[in-house]
Protein backbone atom coordinates (compact mmCIF):
# COMPACT_ATOMS: atom_id res chain seq x y z
CA UNK A 1 0.00 0.00 0.00
CA UNK A 2 2.96 2.32 0.75
CA UNK A 3 4.04 2.29 -2.90
CA UNK A 4 0.32 3.36 -4.30
CA UNK A 5 0.20 6.03 -1.31
CA UNK A 6 3.92 7.44 -1.14
CA UNK A 7 3.81 7.80 -5.02
CA UNK A 8 0.26 9.13 -5.28
CA UNK A 9 -1.36 6.22 -7.24
CA UNK A 10 -3.91 5.81 -5.07
CA UNK A 11 -6.70 4.75 -8.11
CA UNK A 12 -4.84 2.05 -9.08
CA UNK A 13 -3.98 0.51 -5.79
CA UNK A 14 -7.65 0.63 -5.36
CA UNK A 15 -8.32 -0.70 -8.75
CA UNK A 16 -5.67 -3.67 -7.75
CA UNK A 17 -7.26 -4.49 -4.47
CA UNK A 18 -10.48 -4.47 -5.90
CA UNK A 19 -9.82 -7.28 -8.41
CA UNK A 20 -8.55 -9.24 -5.87
CA UNK A 21 -11.00 -9.27 -3.33
CA UNK A 22 -13.39 -10.31 -6.24
CA UNK A 23 -11.51 -13.74 -6.16
CA UNK A 24 -13.44 -17.01 -4.72
CA UNK A 25 -13.05 -16.46 -0.71
CA UNK A 26 -12.03 -19.99 -0.89
CA UNK A 27 -8.99 -18.75 -2.62
CA UNK A 28 -7.80 -15.88 -0.74
CA UNK A 29 -6.20 -16.53 3.29
CA UNK A 30 -8.33 -14.88 5.79
CA UNK A 31 -5.37 -12.47 7.09
CA UNK A 32 -4.46 -11.93 3.02
CA UNK A 33 -8.52 -10.89 3.00
CA UNK A 34 -8.28 -8.83 6.23
CA UNK A 35 -5.31 -7.03 5.16
CA UNK A 36 -6.20 -6.43 1.19
CA UNK A 37 -9.84 -5.00 2.80
CA UNK A 38 -8.06 -2.73 5.26
CA UNK A 39 -5.63 -1.16 2.86
CA UNK A 40 -8.95 -0.65 0.50
CA UNK A 41 -10.83 0.95 3.16
CA UNK A 42 -7.79 3.19 3.75
CA UNK A 43 -6.91 3.89 0.08
CA UNK A 44 -11.02 4.30 -0.07
CA UNK A 45 -11.11 7.55 2.09
CA UNK A 46 -7.87 8.91 1.17
CA UNK A 47 -9.20 8.62 -2.25
CA UNK A 48 -12.95 9.79 -1.39
CA UNK A 49 -13.39 13.37 -2.40
CA UNK A 50 -16.74 14.76 -0.45
CA UNK A 51 -18.67 12.09 -1.79
CA UNK A 52 -20.55 10.58 1.26
CA UNK A 53 -21.35 7.09 -0.55
CA UNK A 54 -17.21 6.89 -1.29
CA UNK A 55 -16.42 6.76 3.00
CA UNK A 56 -19.30 4.72 3.66
CA UNK A 57 -17.87 1.83 1.32
CA UNK A 58 -14.42 2.52 2.85
CA UNK A 59 -16.20 2.12 6.70
CA UNK A 60 -17.36 -0.84 5.41
CA UNK A 61 -14.58 -2.50 4.22
CA UNK A 62 -12.57 -1.49 7.05
CA UNK A 63 -15.44 -3.43 9.63
CA UNK A 64 -15.15 -6.21 7.44
CA UNK A 65 -11.62 -6.09 7.89
CA UNK A 66 -12.31 -5.68 11.68
CA UNK A 67 -14.26 -8.57 11.92
CA UNK A 68 -11.73 -10.74 10.34
CA UNK A 69 -9.01 -10.09 12.58
CA UNK A 70 -11.30 -10.21 16.06
CA UNK A 71 -12.34 -13.63 14.69
CA UNK A 72 -8.64 -14.83 14.18
CA UNK A 73 -7.48 -13.43 17.35
CA UNK A 74 -5.00 -10.89 15.89
CA UNK A 75 -5.17 -7.88 18.24
CA UNK A 76 -2.20 -6.08 16.34
CA UNK A 77 -4.26 -6.01 12.83
CA UNK A 78 -7.67 -5.05 14.61
CA UNK A 79 -5.63 -1.87 16.08
CA UNK A 80 -4.86 -1.00 13.01
CA UNK A 81 -7.84 -1.42 11.28
CA UNK A 82 -9.23 1.06 14.62
CA UNK A 83 -7.30 3.63 13.94
CA UNK A 84 -8.41 3.68 10.20
CA UNK A 85 -11.93 3.98 11.57
CA UNK A 86 -11.22 6.61 14.16
CA UNK A 87 -9.97 8.69 11.08
CA UNK A 88 -12.85 8.29 9.05
CA UNK A 89 -15.06 9.24 12.03
CA UNK A 90 -13.15 12.28 12.64
CA UNK A 91 -13.17 13.35 9.54
CA UNK A 92 -17.01 13.22 9.32
CA UNK A 93 -17.56 14.71 13.05
CA UNK A 94 -17.99 11.45 14.74
CA UNK A 95 -16.14 12.91 18.11
CA UNK A 96 -17.34 9.30 20.08
CA UNK A 97 -16.59 7.36 17.79
CA UNK A 98 -13.57 8.22 16.73
CA UNK A 99 -12.23 8.87 20.01
CA UNK A 100 -13.91 5.28 21.21
CA UNK A 101 -12.08 3.26 18.39
CA UNK A 102 -8.59 4.78 19.35
CA UNK A 103 -8.73 4.04 23.15
CA UNK A 104 -9.59 0.95 22.29
CA UNK A 105 -6.74 0.74 19.88
CA UNK A 106 -4.22 2.75 22.33
CA UNK A 107 -5.32 -0.06 24.85
CA UNK A 108 -4.41 -2.87 22.81
CA UNK A 109 -0.73 -1.36 22.05
CA UNK A 110 -0.14 -0.64 25.59
CA UNK A 111 -1.19 -3.88 27.08
CA UNK A 112 0.72 -5.76 24.17
CA UNK A 113 4.00 -3.72 24.46
CA UNK A 114 3.26 -3.17 20.82
CA UNK A 115 5.29 0.29 20.73
CA UNK A 116 4.54 1.28 17.07
CA UNK A 117 0.83 0.59 18.10
CA UNK A 118 0.95 2.51 20.51
CA UNK A 119 2.94 5.81 18.76
CA UNK A 120 0.16 5.52 15.75
CA UNK A 121 -2.55 4.82 18.49
CA UNK A 122 -0.92 8.52 20.01
CA UNK A 123 -0.93 10.25 16.80
CA UNK A 124 -4.14 9.48 15.63
CA UNK A 125 -5.67 10.59 18.50
CA UNK A 126 -3.51 13.72 18.64
CA UNK A 127 -5.11 14.30 15.01
CA UNK A 128 -8.73 13.75 15.88
CA UNK A 129 -8.47 16.25 18.87
CA UNK A 130 -6.60 18.60 16.65
CA UNK A 131 -9.65 18.64 14.32
CA UNK A 132 -12.16 18.52 16.98
CA UNK A 133 -10.22 21.91 17.99
CA UNK A 134 -8.69 20.80 21.35
CA UNK A 135 -5.77 21.87 20.76
CA UNK A 136 -3.81 21.45 24.25
CA UNK A 137 -4.97 17.75 24.21
CA UNK A 138 -3.71 17.14 20.64
CA UNK A 139 -0.10 19.28 21.14
CA UNK A 140 0.38 16.83 23.95
CA UNK A 141 -0.90 13.70 21.96
CA UNK A 142 1.31 14.69 19.19
CA UNK A 143 4.53 15.11 21.30
CA UNK A 144 4.10 12.12 23.08
CA UNK A 145 3.73 10.24 19.49
CA UNK A 146 6.55 12.47 18.26
CA UNK A 147 8.71 10.95 20.75
CA UNK A 148 7.79 7.56 20.31
CA UNK A 149 8.80 7.74 16.36
CA UNK A 150 11.87 9.10 17.43
CA UNK A 151 12.66 5.90 19.73
CA UNK A 152 11.62 3.55 16.67
CA UNK A 153 13.82 5.78 13.89
CA UNK A 154 10.57 6.35 12.15
CA UNK A 155 10.82 8.85 9.44
CA UNK A 156 7.91 9.04 7.87
CA UNK A 157 5.71 9.57 11.21
CA UNK A 158 8.15 11.98 12.52
CA UNK A 159 7.49 14.27 10.13
CA UNK A 160 3.59 13.75 9.90
CA UNK A 161 3.70 14.16 13.51
CA UNK A 162 5.93 17.82 13.20
CA UNK A 163 3.27 19.13 10.25
CA UNK A 164 0.33 18.44 12.67
CA UNK A 165 2.32 20.28 15.83
CA UNK A 166 2.84 23.04 12.88
CA UNK A 167 -0.53 23.32 12.14
CA UNK A 168 -1.11 23.96 16.07
CA UNK A 169 1.66 26.57 16.23
CA UNK A 170 0.12 28.30 13.64
CA UNK A 171 -3.09 28.46 15.40
CA UNK A 172 -1.61 29.35 19.08
CA UNK A 173 0.40 32.15 17.33
CA UNK A 174 3.53 30.56 17.52
CA UNK A 175 4.88 31.09 14.02
CA UNK A 176 8.76 30.53 14.46
CA UNK A 177 7.82 27.25 15.66
CA UNK A 178 5.65 26.47 13.09
CA UNK A 179 8.05 27.49 10.34
CA UNK A 180 10.77 25.24 11.83
CA UNK A 181 8.46 22.21 11.97
CA UNK A 182 7.53 22.95 8.44
CA UNK A 183 10.89 23.14 7.31
CA UNK A 184 12.26 20.31 9.18
CA UNK A 185 9.22 17.99 7.48
CA UNK A 186 11.25 18.18 4.22
CA UNK A 187 14.52 17.73 6.27
CA UNK A 188 14.35 13.97 6.56
CA UNK A 189 12.18 12.97 3.12
CA UNK A 190 12.45 14.33 -0.11
CA UNK A 191 9.38 16.05 -0.87
CA UNK A 192 9.66 16.64 -4.34
CA UNK A 193 9.70 12.70 -4.49
CA UNK A 194 6.57 12.21 -1.90
CA UNK A 195 3.93 14.04 -3.35
CA UNK A 196 1.39 13.02 -1.49
CA UNK A 197 3.12 14.13 2.20
CA UNK A 198 4.00 17.68 0.48
CA UNK A 199 0.60 18.47 -0.07
CA UNK A 200 0.44 18.59 3.79
CA UNK A 201 3.68 20.29 4.15
CA UNK A 202 2.09 22.89 1.90
CA UNK A 203 -0.97 23.55 3.42
CA UNK A 204 0.99 24.48 6.59
CA UNK A 205 2.73 26.87 4.79
CA UNK A 206 -0.29 28.19 3.43
CA UNK A 207 -1.51 28.79 7.13
CA UNK A 208 1.53 30.29 8.54
CA UNK A 209 1.37 32.77 5.30
CA UNK A 210 -2.16 33.72 6.01
CA UNK A 211 -1.92 33.69 9.89
CA UNK A 212 1.33 36.15 9.43
CA UNK A 213 -0.20 38.73 7.04
CA UNK A 214 0.99 37.63 3.86
CA UNK A 215 -2.08 36.98 1.73
CA UNK A 216 -0.66 36.71 -1.57
CA UNK A 217 1.69 34.11 -0.70
CA UNK A 218 -1.18 31.90 1.86
CA UNK A 219 -3.95 31.99 -1.40
CA UNK A 220 -1.02 31.06 -4.06
CA UNK A 221 0.07 28.28 -1.76
CA UNK A 222 -3.50 27.46 -0.80
CA UNK A 223 -4.25 27.22 -4.94
CA UNK A 224 -1.15 24.94 -5.44
CA UNK A 225 -2.28 22.46 -2.45
CA UNK A 226 -5.60 22.39 -3.84
CA UNK A 227 -4.69 21.45 -7.33
CA UNK A 228 -1.78 19.18 -6.33
CA UNK A 229 -4.14 17.48 -4.02
CA UNK A 230 -6.28 16.98 -7.46
CA UNK A 231 -3.14 15.61 -9.59
CA UNK A 232 -1.88 13.56 -7.10
CA UNK A 233 -5.53 12.24 -5.81
CA UNK A 234 -4.88 13.45 -2.30
CA UNK A 235 -8.06 13.79 -0.14
CA UNK A 236 -8.79 15.40 3.03
CA UNK A 237 -12.38 15.08 5.28
CA UNK A 238 -15.18 17.31 5.10
CA UNK A 239 -13.86 18.11 9.20
CA UNK A 240 -10.05 18.79 7.88
CA UNK A 241 -11.36 20.76 4.44
CA UNK A 242 -13.35 23.32 6.95
CA UNK A 243 -10.11 23.77 8.98
CA UNK A 244 -8.03 24.83 5.91
CA UNK A 245 -10.70 26.98 4.02
CA UNK A 246 -10.76 28.99 7.77
CA UNK A 247 -7.31 29.23 7.80
CA UNK A 248 -6.81 31.18 4.56
CA UNK A 249 -10.43 33.53 5.37
CA UNK A 250 -7.35 36.49 7.03
CA UNK A 251 -5.90 36.08 3.05
CA UNK A 252 -9.25 36.48 1.31
CA UNK A 253 -10.43 39.23 3.66
CA UNK A 254 -7.08 40.93 3.09
CA UNK A 255 -7.06 40.93 -1.01
CA UNK A 256 -10.47 40.70 -2.01
CA UNK A 257 -12.10 38.28 -4.01
CA UNK A 258 -10.91 39.73 -7.34
CA UNK A 259 -7.27 39.94 -6.37
CA UNK A 260 -7.46 36.55 -4.24
CA UNK A 261 -8.75 34.68 -7.34
CA UNK A 262 -5.81 36.22 -9.33
CA UNK A 263 -3.11 34.56 -6.69
CA UNK A 264 -5.70 31.39 -6.25
CA UNK A 265 -4.76 30.88 -9.73
CA UNK A 266 -1.75 31.63 -10.49
CA UNK A 267 -1.14 28.91 -7.30
CA UNK A 268 -3.22 26.59 -9.15
CA UNK A 269 -0.64 26.77 -12.03
CA UNK A 270 2.52 26.27 -10.14
CA UNK A 271 4.16 22.93 -10.47
CA UNK A 272 5.34 20.95 -7.21
CA UNK A 273 8.61 22.53 -7.09
CA UNK A 274 7.48 25.67 -7.91
CA UNK A 275 5.12 25.44 -4.83
CA UNK A 276 7.88 24.28 -2.43
CA UNK A 277 10.51 26.83 -3.52
CA UNK A 278 7.52 29.39 -2.90
CA UNK A 279 6.81 27.84 0.50
CA UNK A 280 10.49 27.76 1.75
CA UNK A 281 11.14 31.30 0.53
CA UNK A 282 12.04 33.69 3.48
CA UNK A 283 8.82 35.42 4.68
CA UNK A 284 8.64 39.00 2.55
CA UNK A 285 11.13 37.67 -0.23
CA UNK A 286 7.91 37.45 -2.94
CA UNK A 287 5.57 39.99 -3.81
CA UNK A 288 3.01 40.49 -1.34
CA UNK A 289 0.57 41.41 -4.57
CA UNK A 290 -0.85 39.27 -6.98
CA UNK A 291 0.09 39.64 -10.93
CA UNK A 292 -1.78 42.46 -12.56
CA UNK A 293 -4.35 41.32 -15.47
CA UNK A 294 -7.26 39.79 -16.36
CA UNK A 295 -6.39 35.61 -16.51
CA UNK A 296 -5.78 35.82 -20.39
CA UNK A 297 -2.43 37.80 -19.64
CA UNK A 298 -1.30 35.89 -16.50
CA UNK A 299 -1.52 33.01 -18.73
CA UNK A 300 1.92 35.11 -20.68
CA UNK A 301 3.48 35.98 -17.02
CA UNK A 302 6.88 34.03 -16.48
CA UNK A 303 5.39 31.65 -13.81
CA UNK A 304 2.87 30.44 -16.50
CA UNK A 305 5.25 29.88 -19.37
CA UNK A 306 7.59 28.01 -16.76
CA UNK A 307 4.38 25.67 -15.74
CA UNK A 308 3.70 25.17 -19.41
CA UNK A 309 7.34 24.53 -20.37
CA UNK A 310 7.28 21.93 -17.20
CA UNK A 311 3.90 20.86 -18.86
CA UNK A 312 5.30 19.95 -22.27
CA UNK A 313 8.01 18.18 -20.76
CA UNK A 314 6.22 16.27 -17.92
CA UNK A 315 2.98 15.80 -19.60
CA UNK A 316 1.06 17.29 -17.04
CA UNK A 317 -1.46 20.34 -18.15
CA UNK A 318 -2.34 23.01 -15.83
CA UNK A 319 -5.62 22.67 -14.11
CA UNK A 320 -7.79 26.04 -15.58
CA UNK A 321 -11.10 25.39 -14.02
CA UNK A 322 -13.13 28.49 -13.47
CA UNK A 323 -12.80 30.46 -10.16
CA UNK A 324 -15.96 29.00 -8.89
CA UNK A 325 -15.69 25.10 -9.57
CA UNK A 326 -12.38 25.12 -8.29
CA UNK A 327 -13.16 26.33 -4.86
CA UNK A 328 -16.55 24.72 -4.69
CA UNK A 329 -14.26 21.17 -3.01
CA UNK A 330 -13.18 23.96 -0.69
CA UNK A 331 -16.56 24.75 0.81
CA UNK A 332 -16.85 28.43 -0.02
CA UNK A 333 -19.61 28.51 -2.58
CA UNK A 334 -22.50 30.05 -1.44
CA UNK A 335 -25.98 27.69 -1.22
CA UNK A 336 -27.12 29.08 -4.26
CA UNK A 337 -24.25 27.53 -6.49
CA UNK A 338 -24.92 23.78 -5.48
CA UNK A 339 -25.65 22.81 -9.05
CA UNK A 340 -22.48 24.30 -10.42
CA UNK A 341 -20.71 22.40 -7.60
CA UNK A 342 -22.17 19.32 -8.76
CA UNK A 343 -20.94 19.93 -11.50
CA UNK A 344 -17.58 20.54 -11.21
CA UNK A 345 -17.53 17.81 -9.33
CA UNK A 346 -18.22 15.13 -11.57
CA UNK A 347 -15.76 17.28 -14.28
CA UNK A 348 -13.48 17.22 -12.20
CA UNK A 349 -13.40 13.57 -10.36
CA UNK A 350 -11.23 10.72 -10.89
CA UNK A 351 -12.11 7.59 -12.42
CA UNK A 352 -10.39 4.38 -11.24
CA UNK A 353 -8.35 2.94 -14.18
CA UNK A 354 -9.25 -0.27 -16.47
CA UNK A 355 -6.47 -2.59 -14.86
CA UNK A 356 -6.75 -3.77 -18.65
CA UNK A 357 -5.49 -0.25 -19.70
CA UNK A 358 -2.93 0.50 -17.56
CA UNK A 359 0.71 0.15 -19.08
CA UNK A 360 3.40 -3.31 -18.01
CA UNK A 361 4.96 -1.07 -16.02
CA UNK A 362 2.29 -0.31 -13.93
CA UNK A 363 1.08 -3.46 -13.46
CA UNK A 364 4.07 -4.50 -12.07
CA UNK A 365 3.72 -1.90 -9.31
CA UNK A 366 5.02 -3.13 -6.42
CA UNK A 367 2.59 -3.66 -3.51
CA UNK A 368 4.38 -3.67 -0.47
Amino acid sequence: MRFWWFRGHLAEGWAWLEEMLKLPATSVRDEVRAKALRALGALSYMHAEHAASVWDVARRHLEESLEIYRRLGNEQGAAAVLQNLARISAELGEWAAAFAFLDESLAIGRRLENRPVTALSLFNLGYAQLLEGDLPSARARLEEGLEAFRELDDEFWIDACLGYLGYIDCEEGEYAAARSRFIQTGETLPLVQFPWGATYTLDGFARLAAAEGEAVRALRLGGATTALRQTYGVTIGPTGQGAFRRSLEPAWRALGEEAGETAWEEGRLMTLEEALDLAYAEPGAKPNRPSEGPLSARARSPLARRQGDHGRRSGRKPVREPPHRKRASEGRLPQARGKEQDRGRQEGGRARPDLRSLPVSSRKARTG
